[in-house]
């Protein structure tokens, strides 16, 4: 979550929402149950007026915005009705995909990086 959010705002794809825009995503949600997350979007960008400057809505930045505070715990979004969109399975989490300490030593000190390019399923 953004550093805003202990000002009462959080910062999601380049916009600040209030407390009370996350309210009002909230009671969208509730409002229709059945909407899919497209629908939402469309409704959240006319509420907001989230608008690009050519009048059309920002909905796929409010999918990934929404998708971020539900993550987040600030909202709950219906299921996705389709999977992530690619076709593909999301990776399995495993204790390698846990946060670790961040690295703090000077970029000299690292050592070789070794980079190597992933052709085949088996490489990566």
């Amino acid at each position: 979550m953004s550093a805003h959010a202990a000002a009462g705002s959080v910062r999601y794809c380049g916009r600040i929402f209030t407390i009370e825009e996350i309210d009002r995503i909230r009671e969208l949600l509730a409002s229709e149950p059945r909407r899919n997350r497209l629908q939402l979007s469309r409704v959240v960008c006319d509420e907001l007026g989230w608008l690009r400057a050519d009048g059309r809505r920002k909905d796929m930045s409010c999918r990934v915005a929404m998708l971020r505070m539900h993550r987040d715990g600030l909202i709950t979004l219906p299921p996705p009705q389709k999977g992530n969109g690619n076709g593909r399975t999301r990776p399995r989490l495993t204790s390698a995909s846990d946060p670790r300490e961040p690295i703090t030593l000077p970029a000299g000190a690292l050592g070789e990086l070794l980079f190597r390019p992933v052709n085949t399923r088996k490489d990566s």
